[in-house]
Formats: C-alpha cells, structure tokens, sequence
C-alpha cells in the first residue's frame, strides 16, 4: 500500500512518541490533496489515548483573554433590545438580508427585418 492519502488516515501513534508520530504526519500529509481541516481530524483521530487526554488538560498559555466570556445562546440574542438613542428613540433593528430574485431574460421589443442579401 504506498498511497499516501490511505497510509495518512491509517497513520496510529500507538506506543510511539508524539514527536514520532508528528514527523511521519508531516511527512505524508503533503503528499495528499486532504483540506485542511480534514487533516486536523486525521490527526487528532491518530493520537493514543495517553496524548488525548494530556491535551485536553493543558492550558493555552498563548491567548490574549485568560477567562473569555463565552457567546450568548440564540435566544437571548433575540429579546436584545437596542439601546435608545439622544432621542429617545430606538435604534431600527436589522433587517433580514434581501436577496435578489433572478432577473427576467432581456428580450428586446424591437422587431428586425432579416437581412437579405441582394443579388446584382
């Protein structure tokens, strides 16, 4: 089996070091036509155990934002009421997108007489 692309998504760490894995990874992912994204779950999916759950442990030291607030659901996006203004009038809400409709075919309402070529 040489393909590259099935020996990428075969590609186990095992018993072998992180470092081990991550060279032959390296090695064979460009070697494939994978997004990557995909190469991001091939890799993961490849990793033991052991290194699973050491990396779910591990803080991110690099963000910016120690303790980021996290996103509001859905729902509570939709009761936010927009401030009011020097006015005291609300700022309009946004509006749903309006997507164009597909135009009509131009069809001219000209008429052309056919051209005729005239014989001397």
């Amino acid at each position: 089996m040489d393909n590259p692309a099935v020996l990428l998504l075969l590609l186990e760490q095992g018993n072998r070091s992180l470092v081990d894995h991550t060279k032959d990874f390296v090695y064979l992912a460009p070697l494939t036509h994978y997004p990557d994204s995909c190469l991001c779950t091939f890799y993961r999916a490849g990793l033991n155990i052991a290194t699973k759950a050491s990396s779910l442990t591990t803080e991110d030291d690099t963000s910016p934002t120690q303790d980021p607030e996290p996103s509001l659901p859905a729902s509570q996006h939709a009761e936010f009421e927009p401030e009011p203004t020097a006015d005291d009038e609300p700022e309009p809400r946004a509006t749903e997108p309006k997507i164009a409709t597909e135009p009509e075919p131009y069809t001219s309402d000209q008429v052309r007489e056919p051209a005729t070529a005239t014989v001397p």
